[in-house]
């Protein structure tokens, strides 16, 4: 609640009023998420208020991100539907529905970074950016987004795997000498600005890493214990649920409220299908060979996020759990479905734009609108739990939208106006 007192707190790397003190320094790149409840607090913004400024930006951080990305792209004004339709499906989902009632900062400004590196990564090999600004793009947008810093590193798995796969994906085409420099000056840039802009969080962090990390998974029951989590985090993450975007393990093992609908009911079980049939039926269409870049690059990303959130499930879990076992600090991946299931939304999003555009173009203009408009109503139709306001309370009797006890504000040295109590 004390919103400044709490930035002081996470500038410092040892937090002395929690247990017998703490080392913070895996928590310190979060500042850049507190600076924003900071500012707002110093100006004197009520407390609800400031948490509320907060959603909205993440929320509209979220859509910006990904408009500026698809626009690129899909810059003619009859190609706005792919445009909306991208945005909407990537604002409004249910993976990042798990996070809003609980607010969490720290996967919230991750999701952005998604299609801003991949914005970032195409210019780069489309030489549109030069290996510097490249850089100095991506390294500005990780020091906002970072999902935490050190301790937000396995939201940054969608990431890794799309700008890796971007460098990747160009060299395949045109094995060029030019073109390996131009990486090897991306990645030198790279370095040399994230060691700069990060320095606050990353030297600390360093000076104690292999003592944080093993106790990291000593706690999660060594090896073995992060192992059988990821067995069970996996549990229903089938490869055809998630080509439906489905295979939470919440919904599952908690399905007293919504999920069950979706999981029981033979309407929306159908209507499961259509945003990977749409997705996959750009195919059959024909592009300009510039889209067609983008298609295969798209697609193949998809089934490699489809492999990565299926974690420990069959058939090729055992690959997930090789890597585990053998590839170091992969075990900070130990809940695939959670960290990588963004690999599947974010390339679903632009497919899903564009064959509807592609499906309805053909259409007479009215009908063709009409068409359009149906299609962004049925997002919101489907994801109909976003708009329940009961979704956000756990329990009516201890609801997550709380009052605040009067001794709390009283404690902390808050003088709150009545309504925000």
């Amino acid at each position: 609640l004390d919103f400044v007192n709490y930035f002081i707190q996470r500038s410092y790397i040892w937090l002395g009023s929690q247990n017998f003190g703490m080392g913070i320094s895996t928590f310190m790149g979060a500042l850049p998420l507190h600076g924003i409840q900071y500012v707002l607090s110093i100006l004197g913004v009520p407390y609800l208020d400031i948490q509320k400024v907060g959603l909205v930006f993440w929320f509209a951080a979220v859509a910006f991100s990904m408009y500026v990305s698809v626009r690129y792209f899909f810059k003619d004004s009859d190609q706005w539907i792919i445009r909306m339709l991208a945005v909407i499906f990537y604002s409004i989902n249910f993976y990042i529905f798990l996070f809003w009632p609980i607010g969490s900062q720290t996967t919230l400004s991750a999701y952005p970074l998604l299609p801003l590196s991949f914005l970032i990564g195409y210019r780069f090999i489309d030489k549109d950016l030069s290996p510097l600004k490249a850089a100095t793009y991506f390294n500005l947008a990780y020091f906002i987004f970072n999902g935490g810093g050190v301790g937000g590193f396995p939201l940054m798995g969608p990431v890794i795997i799309v700008i890796s796969g971007l460098l990747l994906y160009q060299l395949t085409i045109s094995f060029r000498k030019s073109y390996i420099l131009d990486v090897i000056k991306l990645l030198f840039f790279s370095l040399i600005l994230f060691i700069i802009l990060n320095a606050y969080f990353l030297f600390p962090f360093l000076f104690s890493f292999t003592e944080q990390f093993n106790a990291l998974v000593s706690q999660s029951g060594g090896i073995d214990g992060v192992i059988n989590w990821t067995k069970f985090i996996s549990r229903f993450d089938s490869y055809i649920n998630l080509f439906r975007l489905q295979g939470d393990n919440i919904w599952y093992v908690k399905n007293s409220s919504y999920p069950n609908f979706f999981l029981t009911n033979p309407v929306f079980i159908v209507l499961s299908f259509v945003f990977v049939i749409f997705s996959y039926s750009n195919l059959l269409f024909n592009f300009t060979e510039r889209i067609k870049k983008l298609l295969f690059f798209l697609i193949p990303i998809s089934l490699v996020g489809i492999f990565f959130s299926a974690g420990a499930h069959d058939p090729l879990g055992f690959l997930y759990i090789f890597m585990l076992e053998h590839v170091p600090g992969f075990a900070a991946f130990r809940s695939g479905y959670y960290k990588f299931v963004p690999l599947i939304y974010f390339p679903y999003a632009i497919l899903f734009g564009m064959a509807v555009y592609h499906i309805t173009s053909k259409i007479k203009h009215n009908m063709r609108i009409f068409m359009q408009i149906s299609f962004i109503i049925f997002i919101f139709g489907y994801h109909y739990p976003f708009f329940d306001n009961g979704n956000f309370l756990t329990v009516y009797k201890y609801p997550t939208m709380v009052k605040v006890p009067d001794y709390v504000t009283e404690f902390a040295g808050l003088r709150l106006p009545k309504d925000d109590e």
